[in-house]
C-alpha cells in the first residue's frame, strides 16, 4: 500500500483518473442505452405518422381539411427523421468518445506497468 493509498482511503477525493474515466464510461454507456430506447420511440413514431399519412391520401382527396392533415403529418414526419437523424448522430458520438476513453485507459495501464 502506498502513501498515496492511505491518504485516499482517509480523505476520499475524487479519486485516480482511472476511476474518474471509468466513471465516465458508465455514464456514457448509460447515456447511450438511454438513446437507444429514443431511437426506438422515434422510428415507431415515424411509422405511426406514416401509416396515418398512407390512411389520409386512401380517403377522398378533394377533402381541404384532409390536405391541411396531410401537410401537418408531412411535417411532423420530417421533424421526426431530423431528431432520428440527430440522435443517431449523438448515440455514434457517445460510441466513439467511448472508446477513445477505454484505449486512453489501457494506455496509461501500459505506461504504468513499464
Amino acid at each position: 500500500m502506498t502513501i498515496r493509498d492511505i491518504f485516499s482511503k482517509i480523505w476520499p477525493g475524487k479519486g485516480s483518473a482511472e476511476k474518474q474515466l471509468k466513471l465516465l464510461v458508465k455514464q456514457i454507456d448509460s447515456a447511450s442505452e438511454d438513446l437507444k430506447i429514443r431511437i426506438a420511440e422515434s422510428i415507431a413514431s415515424s411509422a405511426g405518422l406514416e401509416r396515418k399519412l398512407e390512411q389520409c391520401n386512401k380517403l377522398s382527396d378533394s377533402q381541404k381539411p384532409q390536405d391541411e392533415r396531410q401537410e401537418m403529418l408531412r411535417q411532423d414526419i420530417q421533424a421526426e427523421k431530423r431528431l432520428l437523424e440527430g440522435l443517431q448522430t449523438l448515440f455514434s458520438e457517445l460510441k466513439n468518445k467511448s472508446e477513445e476513453i477505454n484505449i486512453a485507459i489501457e494506455q496509461n495501464l501500459l505506461r504504468q506497468r513499464k
